[in-house]
């Protein structure tokens, strides 16, 4: 069963969709690696280029991880917090 989940309203919503169109669920192959970049680098998101302070492979990690399997976001938080 495919469960579809409403966008909230965001004023970044559509660059931030550009940035991930091509990333699909349950398909890790589907992530280039970097691809996030633009993102994570964002400091008017995380306040910090969290490329810059060196963060973007560790997030990288966890968003593939996240994406990997269906429960994947529980089971990434379990395993990090």
């Amino acid at each position: 069963m495919r469960v579809t989940m409403p966008l909230s309203s965001d004023p970044l919503l559509e660059e931030l969709k550009a940035n991930l169109n091509s990333i699909k669920y349950l398909d890790s192959s589907s992530y280039e690696k970097g691809k996030l970049n633009k993102i994570l680098s964002n400091k008017n998101i995380f306040g910090i280029d969290l490329v810059q302070i060196g963060m973007a492979d560790l997030i990288e990690e966890y968003f593939l991880d996240m994406i990997k399997e269906v429960g994947g976001v529980r089971k990434t938080l379990e395993k990090v917090l």
